[in-house]
């Protein structure tokens, strides 16, 4: 038997890349640009600076401490492009989750700007382990500042309309007042806020409006519609469950905590960002990674 070369499967930067790079062309009505821009994705080499920012932008009280009324956008490609990306991040997701994809894009596509949006509830997070050498000490020795669900009733009102709201702020800065084009888009649960978005009425006017196309990756929940998605249940029961838990104090979403990573809410994705910190290439051993969280 002849040997068969070894088969390379696109890494999953890549797929996302041209995932994004398929919608963005049908925003722009052509198919070439994709193809050529796709073509381009895996060659990263002697690239100039991209420029990157990330900016704080005001938004509508939400009840909380005043420094949680802004949202921030990680912003990547030039200043003066004609077309803005907009992408929302996932469920555990924040930001910085698109960096590499978006200087991917950029670099790719002339007259693109990427906004990756960080929604208000990231200003509660603390991140301050992550600028020493020991984060895993931090955070799983439980230094870090936790959020306390009794101190914490606001954020019962931090639901899909007041998000909408946030991220409405970002489109139209985007727009720059009709100026440029945007396309929203976003990655599993991001992707579901961005058709929402789509279809909400903001005082009249839906917001596909404001919009020249959707770049939707990995979204919706398998079986939600007959009530027997996972890990939300989206039944009308479990909805009017889950409302009066929120407003009986519950307003932390603890759906994930049982599969074992820690009792807290933010200890999933404690375990998750420490694990891409740890595999930063060059990265030295840290801490006892016996250690559990919460």
């Amino acid at each position: 038997m002849k040997n068969r070369p070894t088969r390379r499967h696109p890494s999953r930067r890549t797929l996302m890349s041209g995932t994004v790079l398929s919608s963005l062309a049908l925003a722009a009505g052509t198919t070439g640009t994709a193809r050529a821009a796709s073509a381009a994705l895996p060659a990263r080499t002697g690239r100039a600076a991209t420029p990157e920012s990330y900016t704080a932008i005001p938004v509508a009280p939400g009840g909380g401490p005043t420094p949680t009324d802004r949202v921030h956008v990680l912003r990547i490609g030039p200043r003066d492009a004609a077309t803005v990306l907009v992408l929302v991040p996932g469920m555990f997701g924040a930001a910085n989750d698109f960096r590499l994809m978006a200087r991917d894009l950029v670099a790719a596509v002339p007259g693109l700007q990427v906004w990756a949006f960080d929604r208000r509830e990231e200003n509660l997070a603390d991140r301050a382990g992550f600028g020493g050498s020991d984060p895993a000490g931090y955070y799983l020795d439980g230094h870090y500042r936790s959020q306390d669900p009794a101190a914490s009733a606001f954020a019962a009102g931090w639901g899909l309309s007041l998000t909408l709201c946030d991220l409405r702020a970002i489109v139209l800065a985007a727009r720059a007042g009709g100026t440029r084009r945007v396309v929203l888009g976003g990655h599993s649960w991001g992707a579901t806020t961005a058709l929402a978005y789509a279809a909400w009425d903001f005082a009249g006017r839906p917001g596909f409006r404001e919009l020249a196309g959707l770049a939707v990756i990995d979204g919706g929940v398998l079986g939600a519609f007959d009530g027997t998605g996972t890990p939300v249940q989206d039944s009308p029961e479990e909805v009017r469950q889950r409302l009066a838990a929120i407003e009986g104090g519950a307003v932390f979403d603890m759906t994930l905590s049982r599969v074992g990573l820690g009792s807290r809410a933010e200890s999933t994705q404690i375990w998750y960002q420490l694990a891409g910190w740890y595999a930063r290439p060059g990265h030295r051993a840290g801490s006892d990674p016996g250690r559990r969280v919460g």
